[in-house]
């Protein structure tokens, strides 16, 4: 082997190395799965391409996206993107509905029940998250609904405790109502990767 290729190999070697042993070429990760928490690894010092393929390997198409930042300024270096369908879990909702006056979504009538009384609660949903609208049923993304009916027993909850009544955890709930979950399906996403391994 000539002196020149070898030479270029040692830079090479040198340059890696000092990558990975400056601190600003350290980085933190966050990976958005479909279901289920993020996953958050803390410490990546083999360089975004090959954690990008690990990432793939792991997580086939269970994963959205993963996020890296610098661990010294926390500055964000690269968001990746998974190559799939884009769907969402939603609700499609059986309820009364009326729109509101800035007409920018619905008030939707939820019943709780508490013993044997009923009660009428009106949730609001805008339309920016209302997948669809029917005379007969509203569809709603299923984390949006389901956060707006445990905010509403918690607001229940607390009107009862200021009038002095006692509640029990779980003594208000939502009525049985006429609910399905759907899958809507949003698209292609086009995949993206890192182009450097230390940005």
């Amino acid at each position: 082997m000539s002196a020149e290729p070898r030479t270029e190999l040692n830079k090479l070697a040198k340059y890696k190395t000092n990558n990975m042993a400056n601190k600003n070429y350290r980085y933190e990760a966050v990976i958005k799965l479909i279901d289920g928490p993020a996953v958050q690894y803390h410490n990546i010092n083999t360089g975004l391409k090959k954690f990008h393929v690990f990432v793939k390997d792991k997580y086939k198409n269970e994963w959205i996206f993963w996020k890296a930042r610098r661990i010294t300024t926390k500055e964000i270096v690269g968001t990746f993107t998974n190559d799939t369908d884009i769907q969402i879990k939603a609700v499609r909702v059986y309820l009364s509905k009326q729109r509101n006056k800035g007409n920018s979504g619905f008030f939707v009538r939820v019943p709780f029940s508490r013993h044997n009384a009923t009660i009428n609660r009106n949730l609001f949903f805008s339309d920016k998250i209302i997948v669809e609208t029917t005379d007969d049923y509203l569809v709603i993304n299923e984390v949006i609904f389901n956060k707006a009916v445990e905010n509403a027993i918690v607001e229940l909850t607390a009107y009862f405790v200021e009038k002095g009544h006692k509640v029990a955890y779980g003594e208000i709930q939502i009525s049985e109502i006429r609910i399905e979950k759907v899958l809507i399906s949003k698209g292609k996403n086009n995949g993206t990767e890192p182009t450097v391994d230390y940005p």
